[in-house]
């Protein structure tokens, strides 16, 4: 019965928003993110068709009827991003032509999929006030809070119920080391593993990351202090979810892309800081004891006794990675769309791959070392790129490739199952924020910074 209840459930997330917000794609969107937080293959109700597809439908339609109505700063701004989709589509089909082992079809399904999930990538772009996105975000929050609560119940009672049933009901995510007994692992202080509703600590913990650089996102533009008493709270909360998914990881992305936005805005302190960690470093290298805090501050070492990934593992992927695409059509150009994802349905997370914990290892078997190239240029050089363009505010900026950074670093050290297509998507909605402050003088427009508000009063007056 899990079907009907995830639908009832979708159904209600979506009519809740429509009556909250009273936007379609605020709706919309709030649905998408929703399933971020939930195991990903949930069949619906009689429907034979998943959830993502079905909203892929619904927001192509949106968009046909709707995009004449973007004024012209997102009309430039979604210019930019058919370039840049179409870009990535080209290569895609170029490594449909030269791949070597997947079936022609299951790659152009694939390329399909991923047409689907770029139309999100338009819709944030009629988020068009203030209000939009407050009221996402408050959802943002009840799902960080709700999914939350939860993951601390499974910490103090050592059981996740709902994770153990996904795993009985769909199988091949137990086969992928999806799951299972992370609850009742023990890494250093902490006595358990939490991931929410999810099957996975990374899944939880990365899109955690997300929500909290949204929550911080959200704080700095809020004048009113309750809220900000409220985001702080939230924040700290966060925090200690992300602990608590003992995904050193994740903590290590997250932390590496605020150290970096501080540095940009503060860097005397940040190197005072950087020092003072320095020193915590040589000392904690003689008396600390525990080993998920020394797992964490000394990351490239190999630690037998904590659990996860160690640096000589990831080394023997990205051996085997090399290995497997070492004839010459391979080495250009991989073996095909999704071949580790074929490759972990029939044999799952099993030596030498391990679940290819990288983005670089999945890109390199699926694209090759040139196509791997060309899809992190195309990628984050053009995100790069479209942030440059579009935001003129250099502390405003630097927040955004924060972001970047940490996302990046996420998917280098996990791989891109863990909330990656929606951190893209992300980086476009922190654009179109800005967009707001360019549109013409309406009623339901917000300015958001006091020296705007300041020239928008002189300019009336």
């Amino acid at each position: 019965m899990i079907e009907f209840y995830y639908t009832i459930m979708m159904l209600g997330f979506f009519t809740g928003m429509l009556l909250y917000s009273g936007s379609i794609p605020v709706s919309l969107f709030s649905v998408y993110t929703a399933t971020w937080f939930f195991p990903e293959g949930i069949p619906l109700f009689l429907i034979p068709i998943g959830l993502r597809s079905i909203l892929a439908y619904i927001i192509a339609l949106y968009l046909l009827l709707n995009i004449r109505k973007l004024d012209e700063h997102r009309k430039k701004l979604f210019k930019d991003i058919l370039i840049f989709i179409l870009l990535i589509i080209f290569l895609f089909l170029l490594i449909v032509f030269f791949s070597t082992q997947v079936p022609i079809s299951n790659q152009l399904t694939t390329i399909k999929y991923t047409f689907y999930y770029s139309l999100t990538f338009f819709l944030v772009l009629f988020f068009r006030k203030e209000s939009d996105y407050s009221k996402y975000m408050d959802f943002v929050l009840f799902l960080i809070i709700i999914s939350g609560i939860y993951g601390v119940y499974t910490y103090i009672v050592g059981v996740n119920p709902f994770g153990d049933y996904i795993i009985i009901y769909l199988k091949t995510l137990g086969e992928q080391g999806l799951g299972g007994d992370f609850i009742e692992s023990e890494r250093g202080f902490l006595t358990s593993r939490i991931y929410g509703f999810t099957v996975h600590p990374l899944m939880f913990g990365g899109i955690l990351v997300l929500c909290t650089y949204l929550m911080i996102f959200r704080f700095f533009h809020t004048t009113s202090s309750l809220k900000k008493l409220v985001l702080i709270i939230a924040l700290l909360f966060c925090f200690i979810l992300i602990i608590l998914t003992g995904s050193r990881s994740i903590l290590i992305g997250f932390l590496g892309g605020i150290l970096f936005y501080t540095y940009k805005h503060y860097p005397f302190k940040t190197i005072v800081f950087l020092f003072m960690i320095l020193l915590f470093y040589m000392g904690g290298a003689l008396v600390i004891k525990d080993e998920f805090v020394r797992s964490v501050l000394f990351f490239w070492e190999d630690n037998a006794e904590f659990g996860g990934s160690s640096s000589s593992m990831r080394f023997i992927q990205l051996e085997s990675c090399l290995e497997a695409v070492s004839n010459d059509a391979a080495w250009l150009f991989g073996l095909g769309h999704n071949w580790s994802g074929i490759y972990l349905d029939k044999y799952g997370n099993v030596p030498p791959f391990q679940g290819f914990e990288s983005i670089l290892f999945t890109k390199i078997v699926n694209y090759g070392i040139i196509g791997s190239l060309l899809y992190f240029c195309f990628v984050f050089y053009s995100v790069k790129n479209l942030v440059k363009k579009y935001i003129t505010k250099k502390k405003e900026r630097n927040y955004i490739y924060a972001f970047i950074l940490s996302g990046l670093t996420i998917a280098l050290f996990t791989g891109e199952y863990y909330g990656y297509k929606l951190y893209l998507v992300f980086i476009i909605l922190f654009i179109n924020y800005y967009l707001i402050g360019l549109s013409s003088n309406k009623s339901d427009v917000v300015i958001f910074n006091k020296s705007t508000i300041l020239h928008d009063k002189v300019a009336k007056d």
